[in-house]
């Protein structure tokens, strides 16, 4: 085996076919999402972004290519970190092929600990799912610290909501009989597997940095700013401009009152990154509303999901509408 350093730009039709019908990548690997992450400048942690160098290696054995290492190193502090490792995207991984064998990942790393005998390689966000986490396992590599996402799985719409509790059931009817009591109009904008519309796009900047305004009980005059900062976002842009985009925006009387984005995986999930509502609509249910729309429409678009995953988090609504766990893991190797 041997790893060739690389240039980012040149190994686009590579990491494509890598990445193609592969189940342990997730759309965070594909070329064209880390495209826009590697090229932009982490304002909110600029300091930690020039200190490190983006380094790309390929891998081939016997000639035949095997993956794609898009790395960042920091020499100064001897750390070899993943690309997107600064942005709050839900799993990192290499781009590997998806008939990646034990031995190949082995010899994988070996031929990186005779670049950077020395270093620390941290891997942050593993999915349980992704053969590296399989790997790491099996070589008796024990994670650091663990962290719970939480998916819904469906096969019907009625399965999926008959499964819910009776509490959470009534609270979603009593949401839409409130709409048509008052008299309320109910405008639901959903995008899958396509680019949302630039109002779903304006608007969905416009909550997100509303609610972040909200969170971190910041004062009302910052939000020009702040929805300058979100609509520039590496991650915004590269959620908002992929071909795997799915999201939704549900508007009551023309206010948008919850929005919700992500990405199509290759494994049936459909993981959602950003869900943000208006907790001055609380009464009509937002969170509810945007989730029960959403599974509706996947499932009777024929798109191959069959879940959604609300990605990292174990917030108490996501069990509430029917999520179990599953898990990201963080790996520190001495090479």
């Amino acid at each position: 085996m041997e790893l060739i350093k690389s240039k980012w730009g040149d190994l686009k039709s590579v990491c494509e076919s890598l990445y193609d019908n592969n189940p342990y990548l997730s759309p965070y690997q594909e070329y064209s999402f880390l495209d826009i992450i590697k090229k932009s400048t982490n304002i909110h942690n600029l300091k930690e972004w020039m200190a490190g160098k983006n380094v790309t290696y390929l891998s081939k054995i016997n000639g035949k290519i095997i993956g794609v290492l898009p790395l960042v190193v920091n020499r100064k502090r001897k750390e070899i970190n993943l690309i997107g490792y600064l942005c709050s995207v839900g799993h990192l991984d290499f781009i590997y092929k998806r008939d990646l064998s034990y031995e190949e990942f082995v010899e994988l790393l070996n031929q990186l600990r005779e670049l950077y005998k020395g270093y620390t390689l941290h891997l942050d966000r593993i999915s349980q799912f992704s053969l590296t986490y399989k790997y790491l396992t099996s070589m008796g590599v024990e994670s650091k610290a663990s962290s719970t996402c939480v998916k819904i799985d469906f096969d019907t719409y009625d399965n999926w909501f008959s499964s819910l509790s009776k509490s959470c059931k009534q609270n979603v009817r009593t949401a839409y009989n409130r709409i048509i009591r008052e008299n309320k109009e109910l405008d639901i904008r959903i995008a899958i597997a396509e680019e949302p519309t630039e109002k779903m796009v304006a608007d969905n900047i416009n909550l997100l940095s509303k609610r972040t305004i909200e969170h971190n009980k910041k004062p009302s005059f910052l939000f020009p700013l702040m929805k300058l900062l979100k609509g520039n976002e590496a991650l915004t842009k590269a959620l908002l401009t992929s071909k795997r985009f799915i999201g939704a925006n549900i508007y009551l009387d023309g206010n948008v009152i919850a929005i919700c984005n992500g990405l199509i995986a290759n494994d049936g999930r459909a993981i959602i990154t950003r869900l943000s509502i208006d907790t001055s609509f609380g009464v009509y249910c937002p969170g509810g509303l945007i989730i029960n729309e959403l599974i509706k429409s996947v499932i009777n678009s024929g798109q191959p999901i069959n879940s959604i995953d609300l990605s990292r988090g174990d917030e108490k609504y996501k069990y509430t509408y029917g999520g179990h766990d599953h898990y990201n893991y963080e790996f520190f190797i001495n090479l």
